[in-house]
């Protein structure tokens, strides 16, 4: 799996978030979770945006596969605007919790 540099995840975010005045820095701290929220976005609706708009080899790179099983419950699942996605990531899902090892 590809590993994104700083540099390459702020301009990512950058690109996504276009119409949102936040610093991209700040959008980096959101997504690692060293923030709770910024202006009106939280991680949840970060994280939505950026699966709406890059395919899977990005999102896996961009967010480690265990932060993001918790993230893909029905709610956010059904967010989704696109039902493809939400097929989609309802599978990932699937697979993620089958190929990783159990905390503990």
């Amino acid at each position: 799996m590809r590993e994104y540099h700083q540099k390459e995840k702020l301009e990512l975010l950058d690109r996504v978030m276009w119409d949102c005045p936040v610093p991209a820095p700040e959008l980096l701290k959101l997504l690692d979770g060293k923030i709770d929220g910024v202006y009106h976005l939280t991680r949840r609706t970060l994280v939505r945006r950026l699966i709406e708009s890059y395919p899977w080899f990005v999102i896996s790179a961009l967010i480690p596969p265990r932060e993001l099983i918790p993230m893909l419950d029905r709610d956010f699942l059904e967010s989704l605007r696109f039902p493809s996605l939400k097929r989609r990531y309802a599978f990932i899902k699937s697979r993620l919790q089958d190929d990783l090892p159990a905390a503990g």
